[in-house]
């Protein structure tokens, strides 16, 4: 036993400093962040998406990634101090350490936390929804324990404000406003003259509050304590408002979507749009919440984690956040230093940006195209080759500070390029279109066009064998040439799954991959062996790389809207997976065996420098003997339940991995009869956590 525990705080440590994928861009960090709350002008707190918790000391110039320890959202924060702290979701956080650690607690009933608010230091109340509707939750020990408060309403809750410690307020769906004199035992309906959805509720005075939310920027006022309301217009169609922040009772503001902030000077009577600028996508951003720290100084936070800041009251917002938060769809480094991404900007304007420090920062460039970009590849580290969805090919050859379009004779959309050498480059596309230059792009040749299909992924291993992946008559396409284009020969698949990437470690060993499928080869592409098929909702996979026969890279996305990066040590046979967050990912490179990046939606850039791994974008906890095995003892097969997908493996009792095994559904079963006697240490990496445990073999 005493092994035993020496070798879970190896595997303390070793999930710690093991290779790991870490966020490029966006920064601080890229999930949508739903909260926003500063307990002093310095310190300032933000929530959002698969547990994101981030902090500032400096007053929002700089922000931290810290550690929730869960996967799943966070709705809204609220600090009594800087140190005491709470966030709220499907579950309750508290930290009494200004967010080093927290730690989880239990609102008492199954709820979807929206909002939370502290009266004082042991006084709090959330509000959310559950199965039967909305729900209002109390503590009054500092959220070490919360009574649910009955009767509350059917309708779902989203905000809660208190204008001192008995007196307060909570709004919801279908324009539900609730008030409480007592201290939450008892709550009376308030008529609110409307059925939108109420988001935000604020009282800058005892008796004169304002509640907002959706459609055409609803807004809603008071200066009764609430006995009666006044619709406002906000002068915004179409905006839907989620939030609202008064700094005194004539001064607010309220965030909605598109990236829109309006303010009122005159107690609401009119709003003014502010100008929060349209650099990185800002204008496509949806504001969740605002906050202002003094009448001069505000922040709001948004989608793809997007902070923005004010010290003028509003007139002017500066980005706290940086990077991109449109879509890549393809990376490619022409020097380890040197890469360029590409994709697109919701309007459909083309996108290029590029590093020259090794991705430690992009900077956006032009591309002269009106078109999102599906595809880039780079011969030196000044030229380079893109290609859109309108059949335009583009090409740099001064590092990207102009692009001029190339006649490719098309008008299909454009999936892939590929050069193997300076002057000898394809493009492949829709309606089977298949060309190829011999002079570095100035002219291009058709190979090949067929309407029935659609075609993903090109490239070659020497200058003449080549391979390129697709769909066509509702089965996978796979073609080979031997001779440089001039012929193609079709080669079974195997399966009937659209296939988006093709890659080869080595002349004979190649990766294929699409919609919930693998495939394999070791024979040049004559045969290919399946090494993963899911049903419809399995992982749909767009892009793979191997740094050798062995170790390779897939990325994608697995419904509903969750990136992936599955990862192989051993040629296939078994994969780590991964999820990132609700960011599709799209295209992933290797520039050496250590040092890869990754791309995909809403401006996401990841990057490792030793190889990469399942452990450590996310700090996952590590939860020790928590997984359910049965017969334990045993002396042939174990039976191992998990919630996730993920991987599954046997560990000596000094570390050494004797198995390993995917884990496909929600029980695994693993043969260990050719095992010797004795204690095992079983570990299976999930996407929302490491769990460790022991199996005795008899």
């Amino acid at each position: 036993m005493k092994n035993f525990y020496i070798l879970l705080f190896c595997l303390l440590v070793a999930n710690s400093t093991i290779a790991q994928w870490t966020w490029q861009y966006p920064l601080p960090q890229g999930n949508t962040l739903k909260s926003v709350h500063f307990p002093d002008a310095s310190t300032g707190y933000a929530v959002g998406d698969d547990g994101t918790i981030i902090k500032t000391t400096d007053g929002g110039t700089n922000w931290t990634v810290l550690s929730s320890g869960i996967s799943s959202g966070l709705n809204s924060v609220y600090f009594t101090d800087v140190s005491a702290g709470y966030a709220v979701g499907s579950i309750i956080l508290k930290t009494i350490d200004a967010g080093a650690t927290w730690t989880e607690i239990s609102p008492g009933t199954n709820v979807n936390l929206n909002s939370v608010y502290f009266t004082n230091a042991d006084t709090g109340y959330a509000v959310g929804s559950d199965t039967s509707g909305g729900v209002i939750i109390k503590t009054i020990d500092g959220g070490t324990t919360w009574s649910l408060l009955p009767g509350v309403t059917t309708y779902s809750l989203r905000s809660v404000f208190f204008v001192d410690f008995n007196t307060g307020y909570t709004v919801g769906s279908n324009g539900k406003i609730l008030k409480t004199i007592d201290g939450g035992t008892n709550w009376t309906s308030l008529p609110s003259g409307i059925s939108n959805d109420l988001r935000s509720v604020h009282f800058p005075h005892p008796d004169t509050g304002y509640a907002v939310g959706g459609f055409d920027g609803t807004i809603i006022k008071t200066i009764d304590g609430g006995t009666n309301w006044t619709v406002i217009s906000s002068g915004i169609p179409q905006m839907y408002l989620y939030a609202v922040y008064f700094t005194n009772a004539n001064t607010g503001y309220a965030s909605g979507n598109y990236g829109r902030i309006i303010k009122t000077t005159d107690g609401g009577i009119t709003w003014t749009p502010l100008s929060t600028g349209s650099n990185n996508g800002l204008a496509f951003n949806y504001f969740y919440s605002v906050y202002f720290t003094n009448e001069y100084i505000g922040f709001t936070v948004g989608s793809h984690g997007t902070i923005i800041k004010t010290t003028d009251a509003g007139i002017t917002w500066n980005e706290m956040s940086s990077g991109t938060t449109y879509a890549l769809r393809s990376v490619c480094f022409a020097s380890p230093g040197t890469g360029y991404a590409v994709g697109g900007i919701g309007s459909g304007e083309g996108l290029i940006v590029k590093t020259t420090d090794g991705g430690t920062t992009w900077v956006p460039g032009t591309c002269n195209t009106a078109s999102w970009l599906s595809s880039i590849c780079c011969t030196d580290v000044n030229t380079c080759f893109a290609v859109d969805n309108s059949g335009t090919i583009i090409k740099t050859i001064n590092g990207g500070t102009t692009w001029n379009s190339l006649a490719g004779g098309t008008t299909s959309w454009l999936h892939s390029v590929y050069f193997s050498d300076p002057n000898t480059g394809y493009v492949v596309g829709d309606n089977g279109i298949i060309i190829k230059t011999i002079d570095g792009g100035i002219t291009w040749n058709t190979l090949l066009i067929d309407s029935t299909l659609l075609l993903r992924s090109v490239y070659f291993t020497d200058a003449y064998t080549g391979f390129v992946v697709g769909r066509g008559d509702n089965l996978g396409v796979i073609i080979k040439t031997i001779d440089g284009g001039a012929t193609w020969t079709s080669i079974s698949a195997g399966t009937t799954d659209l296939i988006n990437s093709v890659y080869f470690p080595d002349a004979n060993t190649g990766y294929a991959v699409g919609a919930n499928i693998i495939l394999k080869t070791i024979d040049a592409g004559a045969t290919w062996t399946i090494l993963f098929n899911g049903p419809i909702g399995s992982p749909s996979f767009a892009s793979v790389y191997f740094t050798d026969v062995e170790y390779g890279v897939v990325v994608g996305i697995q419904y509903p809207g969750y990136g992936i990066i599955w990862e192989t040590e051993d040629g296939g046979t078994t994969w780590t997976t991964q999820v990132v967050g609700r960011r599709p990912l799209h295209s992933v490179y290797f520039t050496n065996s250590d040092t890869a990046h990754i791309v995909g939606d809403f401006g996401t850039i990841l990057k490792t420098t030793n190889g990469g791994s399942i452990v450590g974008l996310f700090n996952r906890p590590l939860k020790l003997n928590s997984l359910v095995m049965y017969p334990n003892p045993t002396s042939d097969i174990i039976t191992i339940e998990t919630m996730t997908r993920g991987q599954l493996s046997i560990l000596s009792l000094c570390g050494q991995v004797l198995l390993k095994q995917a884990i496909f559904d929600a029980k695994t079963q693993i043969d260990i009869s050719h095992l010797a006697v004795g204690i095992y240490i079983v570990r299976a990496m999930t996407e929302g956590m490491v769990q460790v445990g022991k199996v005795v073999k008899e």
